[in-house]
């Protein structure tokens, strides 16, 4: 046995380099891919969506916290989010548009309406927010938040919807008849002016 060995040690040193090549060449090839999946990890676009209160307004706020370019974001709400100021909350921008590219660090602030509205109006006050965008790799990433608004219940007084449309009506009234006492005004000083 020793004999055989030591006739066929040069074959066998070959085979055990040759297992240790192919061993070694699977390691490598295992540590290049885990640094290309690192890699992607640490330059990819992370955007994410939060909200903010501030007294009784909430701030939307959606922020690439990533390293590289999102392109062709998209943002859904189910259910959509409602405002009873439409004009003044414009969500069209951010929540039915495409977004074409979203840098690094960039942010969007979007002030959403008075919270006793939401409590108000809607019955359920947890929304499933999908974001959708093409990161640099030209892969498609979703992302899903969910935001529950449930946690201000009891925390701010619900206005009846007549009492609240009430106010809204005194409010206009208010507008219209300081608007026409500045009118009138102005009317009486020129008329005023004319006797002089």
């Amino acid at each position: 046995m020793f004999e055989f060995i030591i006739q066929h040690l040069s074959e066998i040193s070959n085979f055990a380099m040759a297992i240790a090549t192919v061993i070694m060449a699977f390691y490598t090839k295992r540590s290049i891919d885990e640094m290309k999946i690192s890699r992607k990890e640490a330059n990819k676009a992370n955007i994410v969506f939060y909200v903010e209160q501030k007294e009784q307004n909430l701030n939307f706020i959606i922020k690439n916290i990533g390293n590289t370019m999102a392109r062709n974001v998209k943002i859904r709400s189910n259910p959509e989010f409602k405002t009873d100021e439409p004009e003044r909350f414009n969500f069209d921008s951010i929540f039915k548009n495409v977004i074409p590219s979203f840098p690094p660090g960039f942010e969007i602030k979007c002030s959403f309406n008075d919270t006793v509205y939401l409590l108000n109006e809607e019955k359920n006050l947890r929304y499933d927010v999908c974001i959708s965008f093409i990161d640099i790799y030209g892969e498609t990433i979703e992302e899903k938040f969910l935001i529950d608004f449930s946690y201000l219940n009891g925390l701010f007084l619900k206005i009846p919807n007549d009492i609240d449309s009430s106010l809204h009506n005194i409010n206009n009234n208010l507008d219209k008849l300081v608007k026409n006492h500045n009118s009138n005004s102005k009317s009486l000083i020129n008329e005023i002016k004319k006797f002089k």
